[in-house]
Order: C-alpha cells, then sequence, then structure tokens
C-alpha cells in the first residue's frame, strides 16, 4: 500500500468530533507508511472582513497553530515518524479551496476529511467543505464521519461506468486496504 499513498492531507474542524477524523487519518498514514500533513482552513466572518489587519491574522494564526499542535499530540498524529510540527499548518481562505490548494502543492495522494452535519441554512449560505473537496481535489478523498475503524472490514467503491470510475473500479489500494472479501 506504501506506493499509492506517500503523502496524506487530513482536514480538521479543530473540535472534538474532528479527533475521530485525524485519527482515522493517522491510522491510513501509519498503515501506508505516509507523510501526513494537519491542516485547518478558517474563512472568517464576512462582517469582520474589513477590520482584519496583519496583527489579527498574525494572532489568529498563532491561536490556530497551537490549536492543531495540541490535536496533532491528543490523536497520535505527532508520534508518527513522518510527521513534522511544521506540517500542522491553519490555512485562512475558502476551505475546500485552501484544502485543495494545498493538496496539490504538496502532490498528496490522498485527503481525509470530515463530513460534519450542519444545518440547511449552513449548507445553503456556506456550502460543506467536504462536498467541495471532494469535487476539485486532485486526488482520492476519504470522508469519514467520526472514527472509523482501520483497515475496514468492507469496502464499496460506487461506479457510474465513467473513466474515472473505471479507474477506481481497478485501484488496487482498497483491496490492499481491506484485504479478501472486498465489495
Amino acid at each position: 500500500m506504501s506506493e499509492n499513498f506517500k503523502t496524506i492531507v487530513i482536514g480538521t474542524s479543530l473540535n472534538e468530533l474532528s479527533d475521530g477524523v485525524v485519527r482515522t487519518g493517522v491510522a491510513v498514514a501509519r498503515a501506508a507508511g505516509a507523510s501526513p500533513w494537519l491542516v485547518h482552513a478558517y474563512m472568517p466572518p464576512p462582517s469582520t472582513v474589513e477590520i482584519i489587519d496583519e496583527r489579527w491574522l498574525e494572532l489568529e494564526a498563532e491561536a490556530l497553530r497551537k490549536g492543531l499542535a495540541q490535536q496533532a499530540r491528543r490523536t497520535g498524529l505527532a508520534d508518527l515518524a513522518g510527521f513534522k510540527p511544521e506540517r500542522a499548518i491553519p490555512l485562512i481562505g475558502s476551505p475546500p479551496r485552501e484544502i485543495v490548494d494545498l493538496a496539490r502543492q504538496v502532490k498528496a495522494d490522498l485527503i481525509v476529511i470530515g463530513a460534519e452535519e450542519g444545518g440547511v441554512l449552513h449548507k445553503i449560505l456556506l456550502g460543506s467543505t467536504a462536498d467541495g473537496v471532494i469535487r476539485k481535489a486532485p486526488c482520492p478523498v476519504l470522508v469519514v464521519r467520526s472514527e472509523s475503524a482501520f483497515p475496514p472490514a468492507r469496502v464499496e467503491i460506487p461506479v457510474d461506468l465513467s473513466p474515472i470510475s473505471a479507474k477506481a473500479s481497478k485501484c488496487r489500494s482498497a483491496s490492499a486496504i481491506a484485504g479478501p472479501g472486498v465489495n
């Protein structure tokens, strides 16, 4: 499997629910021998855009770096051989765009992200980070709702008979991850 996943980007919302998502990313990185990145992308509220200055950005970035470092320790990410503290980065901007841009920059082989449930108003006004990442990602995306067992007992690969899904169905990583009985 290590020939398939060398670099993994793990997206986090820095809350307790995202600890499970990060732990799943840690399990994937450990199993693959991959180098992980931990990223939290944050979009400031529209009402604050006019008052944002360099000092505010520095303070916000420092607070987010501390939160990322704490989450890396809590989830075991900091203990992985391929992890470096400078790979826990806060990004200010549209979360889907920032995560996808980072994945492109580091040539990620996989993005692990949570599928947090937001209300209808949240989805209409802000959209879904996971949905935006899935649509634009340069690599496969593993979307998890909470901490997931890894390797999974079963893997389902949906196909729509397009060239992309044909490639996915031929992907050996699913069988390498799950072993015999992959569905």
